[in-house]
């Protein structure tokens, strides 16, 4: 970097045509464009969460009111699957809001606070009645599957739990 920067102002200082300087200053525009765009290409995740994005709402369609449940108690691979959680709310339209019983992601987004119960009772306060929930942890729930992320190993579940009900879902114990 310093030694293009030396060579630049070389250039700039000896030549005194205003053509001949537009015309290197868009080469190097182009040049640092392109090996920039190369290098975020090379640079993009490749793990099992972004391989097939659109997973949610192919299965119920960008209209529905999906809630994403992050249940993870612990650190270490567990915890390295949050991943899921962005790329299920970032590429999916259906994904309205995050809950986590685990305290905020690392990410910072606002999420909604999720409480497990001791009878295995999922718990949170959102804005809108979800319909269904897709979990990103190792845990499932006792309501019908909808679909499987064979990459993620997330699943989609069907929430439709009865108007006024504490209880979004429950956690199936084994």
């Amino acid at each position: 970097m310093v030694m293009i920067a030396v060579l630049a102002t070389a250039v700039f200082l000896v030549s005194r045509q205003p053509t001949l300087m537009i015309g290197i200053s868009v080469a190097a525009l182009a040049i640092v464009l392109f090996v920039g765009e190369r290098h975020a290409v090379r640079g993009t995740p490749t793990s099992a969460a972004w391989r097939d994005k659109g997973w949610i709402d192919r299965a119920v369609g960008p209209d529905a009111q999906v809630v994403a449940l992050w249940t993870a108690r612990t650190t270490g691979a567990q915890a390295s699957r949050v991943e899921n959680v962005w790329a299920d709310e970032f590429f999916n339209r259906s994904v309205h809001d995050v809950a986590s019983s685990n305290g905020r992601l690392p990410d910072g987004l606002p999420i909604e606070r999720l409480t497990v119960r001791a009878d295995g009772c999922l718990q949170a306060r959102f804005p809108f009645r979800p319909r269904y929930a897709v979990v990103e942890t190792a845990e499932h729930l006792t309501a019908p599957v909808v679909a499987v992320n064979p990459w993620t190993r997330s699943v989609l579940y069907r929430v439709d739990a009865p108007a006024g009900s504490a209880c979004l879902a429950r956690v199936k114990r084994h």
